[in-house]
């Protein structure tokens, strides 16, 4: 390495380090734009982009199911944007529930023409308490838009869901 090339020790020891700094620099750069948007979604779709997501949580000893179904057939936007999705969930769920299960779907069909994705695990969750409608006020008076106003923390929770529809796609731009 460096520290050979250097005609003085404390300044091929210094190399060394250097380099190291450089490699671990360079190691966290490429991560962190993996997490932005994976290479590997363009290059060989969804279906493996999301085996990477949910390998962290098979090394932990989650129990994961992973269903992808029709995704070639979705526009580069949708399969980001189920991505992105996807990679909040799944993070969430393993960061926050402390699951020993965990369930990730994606569905796409034609007729009519819609994209799911549900990711479900057996940890611990929340339950909403109440949705205010647009244009409501919270019960500190804040405007709200369709958002919820109350969560309770117990055993149980439903998977999260995301849809897209006919309304907003045609079936060649799903």
């Amino acid at each position: 390495g460096l520290a050979r090339e250097a005609s003085e020790p404390r300044l091929g020891a210094e190399l060394e380090r250097l380099a190291s700094a450089v490699r671990g620099s360079l190691l966290g750069l490429r991560s962190l734009l993996v997490e932005i948007y994976p290479p590997q979604l363009d290059a060989e779709g969804l279906g493996a982009a999301l085996q990477d997501l949910v390998a962290p949580a098979r090394q932990a000893g989650i129990d994961v199911e992973l269903q992808v179904e029709g995704a070639e057939r979705l526009s580069d936007h949708t399969t980001a944007l189920i991505w992105r999705t996807a990679q909040e969930c799944v993070r969430n769920a393993v960061r926050h529930a402390e699951p020993s299960r965990l369930q990730v779907s994606v569905a796409v069909t034609e007729r009519p023409p819609r994209a799911s994705l549900s990711v479900a695990d057996d940890g611990r969750g929340f339950e909403i308490l109440g949705i205010v409608p647009r244009g409501e006020e919270d019960e500190q008076g804040r405007p709200c838009g369709e958002s919820v106003s109350a969560l309770q923390r117990t055993g149980h929770h439903r998977p999260a869901e995301w849809f897209s529809g006919a309304r907003s796609h045609n079936a060649e731009g799903l």
